[in-house]
């Protein structure tokens, strides 16, 4: 299945997904991943809500495909704390946005932040032109 997908034969491998017998999240994941890159984020959503069980993967395939869209702001609706959203705000220069997302993160979510969430605020205050901010945050 995951060939057929990563081939762009969706048909394929939607068939085969449909008649798997059990799904496992790393087959729902395959799928909604697959339809994410290529832009069908409706078909990607769809997956993602009949999704019994969601984990980091679910999570940013969908944010990176609205990401790939375009759609910056379907992909802040959609999750509050990842990297994914991190690196969105980094690159559209959604400054205020990014440390609201890291504020969650450690916050409401409690996920401990890891060198990639502060390298991701970091570059985030640098391509802003805030050096000095970019300096005292690693400093804290």
């Amino acid at each position: 299945m995951a060939g057929y997908a990563r081939r762009g034969d969706l048909e394929v491998a939607l068939k085969l997904f449909d008649e798997m017998p059990a799904k496992d999240l790393v087959s729902w994941n395959v799928m909604i991943s697959v339809y994410a890159k290529q832009g069908q984020m409706e078909k990607a959503r769809k997956l993602f809500n009949l999704l019994p069980e969601r984990d980091v993967v679910s999570w940013n395939a969908v944010i990176a495909g609205y990401v790939l869209c375009g759609s910056y702001a379907g992909a802040v609706r959609r999750n509050a704390a990842g990297l994914v959203n991190l690196r969105m705000s980094s690159h559209a220069g959604m400054l205020h946005e990014g440390h609201r997302y890291f504020n969650l993160m450690r916050e409401m979510y409690v996920i401990e932040a890891s060198i990639k969430h502060y390298r991701c605020m970091v570059d985030m205050l640098g391509r802003a032109g805030l050096l000095k901010e970019a300096f005292e945050f690693i400093r804290a």
